[in-house]
């Protein structure tokens, strides 16, 4: 079956287990940790040849990517890093692993949480390894707090609203704007800071904007969310219903993870918001929206969720078990719905695209799924490792906020500048898939 194929047999299983249960949110193949040779894979899915045992059985439905040239343009981009650094080794701790567990299935040296390690044992209900409290008052959990703004939060419960807000004020700041120049607030996170209201109002107060009637919403769709609204939001610039757009996308994820119950989560997962003002191509300007593609396998629902915060199971209902308020999936479930479904949606999107052909494309700006996720796009899927933009090591999977850090790091580092084409992908739960392709 396709899982062979993904994962050849060998003595090392570490990737392997890391990839049956983590990710807040699925995936971007982000379960598949790759095979040592891409061909079988690739190969078997482009011809849609019959499939295997575990695999889909539908036949799949060629979809036609949207050819637009949409005139828009990144005007300003902006990101805030939550000053907790919390490194791997600290991980180890909370789930009850021995020392460097968690780096080595996660790929991840760091990442930062907008709450520090102690304030977050201290409102937490959840129970931990016996031998935290007595590892914090010694060590202080190893904690590497980025100076005078890590102490002046020390105790304050950093909000996803506060931390969007600075990264949309950088993003302001970036495109030499102010707030007055925005028509519309987009919230584009997949974590909400309360299920009503909707988090852009708390966005716009945030941003000093209560009483200006500027209007806000969110788009979510969970690790898909900012290219959700990106797309969106291009549609509606180019229309001409408004002329500049802020789009933010912030998570505190951390809250929601089971530690002792889901280690290889407990150590993916990382907190950050980044933001982009999106407005209207000047004439001459090369900026524009080009191609985009985004579906919905709605088959994979169940297979990653919070259960829990919405109609189905509610407080008063009499079975609403206290762990469906955190993040639980199928990780071999997912895989086996994902991975060909995403082979054959990119070979929709561009020919050979699942088999190195990144024609027209400078750089490749992906949800920041896991350290597998690399592995495919660069030992399956044949894509030059230098021109996949990666932040992974050192923030972790933050969520709808992934894919703006990533675009803002390599943006901010020189690698990505006006006229360079920019290709986004990404997926989500559900399942939902997203591809873009634009010009900056």
């Amino acid at each position: 079956m396709l899982l062979q194929h993904l994962f050849p047999q060998n003595n090392n299983n570490n990737i392997h287990s890391h990839h049956i249960s983590t990710s807040t949110t699925p995936m971007e193949w982000n379960h598949c940790s790759g095979p040592t040779t891409k061909s079988t894979t690739t190969t078997q899915n482009m011809k849609n040849e019959p499939l295997e045992e575990g695999e889909d059985s539908d036949q799949h439905i060629r979809l036609v990517p949207k050819q637009v040239s949409l005139p828009v343009k990144i005007a300003g981009i902006g990101r805030y890093l939550p000053p907790h650094i919390v490194p791997s080794s600290t991980i180890d701790i909370l789930c009850g692993k021995p020392k460097g567990f968690t780096e080595k299935t996660t790929g991840i040296k760091e990442r930062r949480w907008a709450n520090s390690v102690q304030h977050v044992l201290k409102v937490r209900k959840q129970k931990f390894a016996k031998n935290v409290e007595q590892f914090l008052s010694k060590e202080e959990m190893n904690i590497t707090s980025s100076s005078k703004q890590a102490q002046e939060l020390k105790e304050k419960e950093v909000t996803i609203s506060w931390m969007g807000a600075q990264a949309a004020l950088e993003a302001l700041k970036n495109a030499e704007m102010t707030t007055d120049d925005i028509d519309l607030i987009v919230n584009a996170s997949g974590t909400p800071q309360r299920t009503i209201p909707d988090t852009s109002c708390f966005l716009h107060k945030e941003l000093g904007l209560s009483e200006s009637g500027k209007p806000s919403l969110s788009i979510h769709s969970t690790c898909l969310s900012f290219m959700s609204a990106f797309h969106m939001c291009a549609g509606l610039i180019a229309s001409g219903m408004y002329q500049t757009i802020l789009i933010v996308s912030a998570e505190i994820s951390t809250v929601g993870l089971n530690f002792e119950e889901n280690p290889h989560a407990g150590g993916l997962i990382g907190d950050g918001a980044a933001a982009v003002v999106l407005t209207r191509s000047k004439p001459g300007e090369k900026s524009r929206l080009s191609k985009y593609l985004f579906s919905t396998y709605s088959d994979g629902a169940d297979y990653t969720s919070i259960r829990s915060g919405g109609s189905e199971f509610h407080p008063n209902h009499v079975y609403t078990p206290s762990n469906y308020m955190y993040f639980d999936m199928n990780g071999k479930k997912i895989l086996e719905f994902t991975a060909s479904r995403m082979i054959r949606v990119m070979e929709d999107y561009q020919p050979g695209l699942s088999s190195g052909n990144l024609e027209g494309i400078d750089w490749v700006v992906p949800h920041q799924a896991s350290y597998a996720a690399f592995h495919v796009m660069s030992d399956v899927l044949g894509w030059p490792s230098e021109k996949i933009v990666k932040t992974l090591e050192k923030f972790g999977n933050t969520i709808s906020a992934s894919i703006p850090m990533a675009l803002y790091e390599g943006i901010h580092d020189g690698r990505i500048k006006r006229g360079d084409n920019v290709f986004m992908i990404g997926t989500g739960a559900g399942l939902t898939t997203g591809m873009i392709t634009f010009t900056y």
